[in-house]
């Protein structure tokens, strides 16, 4: 439910408003995600950029689900940031991987900003999951059609 509602705001995201909020959410995340403010910085830059897309998507629900699960979102990020072997690397893959979906948004393709999305989502975050449920989330990856 929760995936489907993702793909269904990022591919809404074709109006001009929505463009546009989300030119300024690249602005606020190149901003305040400065790597060389330490990782605890970065942490707190990456949860605003989720939350400002949120908003530009103009789904009640993704802003709803991002305010229940900020803190635990950040402190994912936070230990995942900690236990990299190099940090910096990790901070720059995560903005590029924010640029690309960025990108997708701003020339109106909303079906590749979600796909993009959920590819980065599970590449961040696929080894909290055991090795033996990996392949329930790796079926949505490719997925063009979400139930």
């Amino acid at each position: 439910m929760a995936v489907a509602a993702i793909h269904e705001s990022l591919t809404g995201m074709r109006r001009p408003a929505s463009r546009s909020a989300s030119r300024n959410a690249a602005h606020v995340w190149a901003t305040r995600a400065s790597i060389g403010n330490g990782h605890a910085a970065f942490s707190e830059a990456d949860v605003a950029f989720h939350e400002i897309v949120a908003q530009a998507s103009g789904n009640m629900l993704i802003q709803v689900c991002g305010e229940v699960v900020r803190d635990v979102v950040l402190r994912l990020i936070e230990s995942k940031l900690n236990k990299a072997p190099d940090r910096a690397e990790l901070m720059h893959q995560s903005l590029r991987h924010h640029t690309e979906v960025f990108e997708a948004v701003r020339q109106g393709d909303g079906a590749q900003a979600a796909r993009l999305a959920r590819a980065n989502l599970y590449e961040y975050y696929a080894s909290y999951v055991p090795d033996d449920q990996r392949p329930m989330l790796e079926a949505l990856i490719d997925a063009d059609v979400l139930d």
